[in-house]
């Protein structure tokens, strides 16, 4: 950051003067700020600036001249004309040439009159916030992500800032090292960056906010599930089937759950005799994993029906069948399993063995066999005549 501003120092050099050469404070400054100072005079005044720095002991050591660059002005100012001389200041300490602290200012004149040094006040100079978000990393999209690595120095606050359409959320926005939760969109983005603002503990240095941005590159497995077709009682559903999981991430390992946090595993993934939500886990082969849910849909049987047969007699030489439970018209009955009718009486019966088949609205079944008896024989009469007697 270049900052560039003109102090008019003077009035510094009448209160100087008023208060027998006592130092001021002119200026607090931000490291990596440019300044000009200047000071009005007498026309043909020769100027030699000096800057010193101000050790804690109050030791002084001079600052080196070429670190700052001095000129001599005239101009015009409401029609009068002015001289002086100004020196611009790059007050960059990351050079390492100019260290934070105090620094004295002043300048000696010599005119044709006399020659005066001016101490024109003191220069606090402070070092700009720094900010390090930490080094781009990656994680899984189950993480939790420490910014843990996150640095700052020479702040008064800080704030960690997400995209405003990301959604994530930190734990402490205003702490050096929060967590942060990846949000959905965050997730099905892949990435996200993350800011850290830190704001300068000076308010009156003029010190630009540091920015330090991390990306978050986010890991997931794409798993696809596609929930089994139903079943009826007594069948079971294989979970383990490639069919479930058709359209996945190639290498992945499933594990098979009965609850979303995976506290109990599925004995029978293969064999799933009961209806109800069930989770699959897929895990890469970088160690991040995902779980999604699947419904099992697993229907009852009817019940078995109930049927009232009407044997053959001497009378009516066929049979019939009528079924007497379950009833209702979300089921169908059939004498042959394929082929079904509404009608819960099957008639005209030759003896022979049955089977008789009840259906209901999801297509589940339940049988009854049943035996349709041979006619009854007829009573078998055989006359004898009797011997012819000869009388």
């Amino acid at each position: 950051m270049k900052r560039l501003a003109y102090i008019l120092l003077m009035m510094f050099l009448v209160a100087a003067q008023a208060a027998a050469q006592d130092v001021n404070v002119v200026d607090v400054v931000c490291q990596k700020s440019e300044r000009t100072y200047r000071i009005d005079g007498e026309e043909d005044s020769v100027w030699e600036w000096k800057l010193e720095f101000e050790e804690a002991d109050g030791t002084i050591t001079e600052v080196v001249p070429m670190l700052f660059e001095a000129n001599d002005f005239s101009e015009q100012r409401n029609g009068d004309s002015i001289w002086g001389s100004e020196i611009t200041i790059l007050w960059d300490l990351s050079s390492g040439s100019l260290d934070p602290g105090i620094y004295n200012l002043s300048v000696e004149q010599t005119s044709i009159h006399k020659c005066i040094n001016h101490k024109l006040g003191q220069i606090e100079v402070i070092p700009a916030p720094a900010a390090f978000a930490g080094n781009d990393t990656t994680v899984c999209a189950t993480d939790v992500v420490f910014l843990e690595n996150a640095t700052a120095s020479n702040y008064s606050s800080l704030m960690w800032i997400a995209p405003p359409e990301s959604g994530g959320t930190f734990s402490d926005p205003e702490a050096l090292n929060p967590t942060y939760i990846p949000s959905e969109k965050d997730i099905e983005n892949g990435e996200v960056e993350l800011w850290l603002v830190a704001l300068s503990d000076s308010p009156t240095g003029g010190c630009d906010e540091a920015v330090s941005v991390i990306k978050i590159t986010i890991l997931s497995p794409l798993l696809v599930i596609t929930n089994p077709g139903a079943v009826c009682e007594p069948g079971t559903v294989d979970l383990t089937g490639e069919e479930i999981t058709a359209g996945s991430d190639a290498d992945l390992t499933f594990t098979y759950w009965e609850d979303e946090d995976m506290t109990e595993a599925l004995g029978n993934p293969d064999k799933v005799s009961q209806a109800g939500t069930y989770y699959i886990r897929a895990e890469a082969q970088n160690g991040c994993y995902v779980v999604e849910a699947v419904e099992v849909t697993i229907y009852p049987a009817p019940d078995t029906p109930e049927l009232a047969v009407t044997q053959p007699d001497c009378t009516v030489q066929t049979g019939s069948i009528e079924v007497t439970a379950p009833l209702g018209t979300e089921y169908t009955y059939s004498i042959d399993g394929e082929n079904f009718q509404a009608e819960v009486f099957f008639t005209g019966l030759i003896p022979g063995d049955y089977s008789i088949t009840v259906m209901d609205e999801n297509g589940c079944r339940a049988e009854e066999d049943v035996t349709i008896d041979v006619i009854p024989g007829l009573p078998l009469l055989v006359i004898t005549n009797p011997g012819l007697i000869m009388l």
